[in-house]
């Protein structure tokens, strides 16, 4: 394997850390404190240039993506679902029900909007946040969710490693 693709095992503190919070429910709040989601925002698009969600004298952090208060409430409400084992790098996998993630999200007709919850589940996977380090030069590019895989109304949804990691700091 090469070592861009390698995957980096969490340290034992970082991935106890790590358990503890995914195994009672936490979310990455940072995610909540900058402007990555935007509540007067009605429909997601991709901006001509990234938008600055955050920035400060050592580390920039941009978004491709317009995303809003649904896409917070989904993020959350995942947050909650039935988890996999968290894997050595971090990254996990939540099982799911987009009938069921409609109810929660509290749509009127929750059968009929599960193609509402996958088109918010796709703005996620499709928003790259970039991490740029100033003076070193250097970042990493990752999504809020990863690939997912359905069986009719059965989904499996990935949280990259990079996702997860938020909870540990």
């Amino acid at each position: 394997m090469s070592k861009k693709n390698e995957i980096i095992p969490l340290q034992p503190p970082e991935f106890a850390n790590l358990t503890k919070k995914i195994n009672n429910n936490c979310i990455p709040v940072d995610y909540f404190r900058k402007s990555l989601f935007n509540a007067t925002v009605r429909d997601s698009y991709d901006f001509r240039r990234k938008k600055i969600i955050y920035e400060d004298d050592k580390q920039i952090i941009r978004v491709d993506r317009s995303l809003n208060q649904k896409h917070r409430d989904l993020f959350a409400t995942l947050m909650h679902e039935q988890k996999s084992r968290i894997q050595p790098d971090g990254s996990f996998y939540i099982k799911t029900k987009l009938y069921q993630l409609a109810k929660k999200l509290s749509y009127k007709y929750p059968a009929k909007d599960t193609e509402k919850v996958k088109k918010l589940l796709d703005d996620m996977k499709k928003t790259l946040i970039q991490v740029t380090n100033k003076s070193a030069k250097k970042g990493f590019t990752h999504s809020l969710v990863g690939t997912y895989y359905f069986d009719d109304d059965d989904y499996i949804i990935h949280i990259p490693a990079q996702t997860a990691k938020y909870l540990i700091y």
